[in-house]
């Protein structure tokens, strides 16, 4: 795969109408390898909501994505446990889904609160 050259007059963290980044966009289709590129950037923020307040960890961990969770969760600035517009985080994502592999990837993690409550009450493990 070629890499284009980083070039400063162009933002990775430019949003879209719904304020979705390419980070976020990449995260949520599985375009692992992209996630990898976009985060290897010094100017990209790694945590950017869209307007839901939907980081792309939740998307990914909302969609069965292990390894782009993976390569998200290597970066230093993440923050896994931020909660969207619904006080749905990650972990509650992954949970009501069904994907085993990232509530055990989360749930090791000690920057994650297994018992956050969404706005109607439920834990991600209830």
């Amino acid at each position: 795969m070629k890499i284009l050259p980083e070039r400063r007059d162009v933002s990775p963290d430019t949003a879209d109408n719904d304020g979705r980044t390419s980070l976020l966009l990449a995260a949520e289709h599985r375009f692992t390898d992209i996630v990898k590129i976009v985060l290897k950037r010094q100017d990209v923020a790694p945590n950017t909501a869209d307007k839901d307040g939907r980081t792309p960890l939740s998307c990914a961990a909302e969609n069965y994505h292990t390894e782009t969770v993976m390569a998200l969760l290597g970066q230093e600035d993440m923050a896994p446990d931020t909660a969207d517009a619904d006080g749905r985080t990650p972990l509650s994502w992954a949970a009501e889904n069904g994907s085993e592999a990232i509530v055990l990837i989360l749930l090791k993690r000690e920057d994650v609160t297994p018992d956050t409550a969404d706005e109607d009450g439920p834990t991600p493990l209830s």
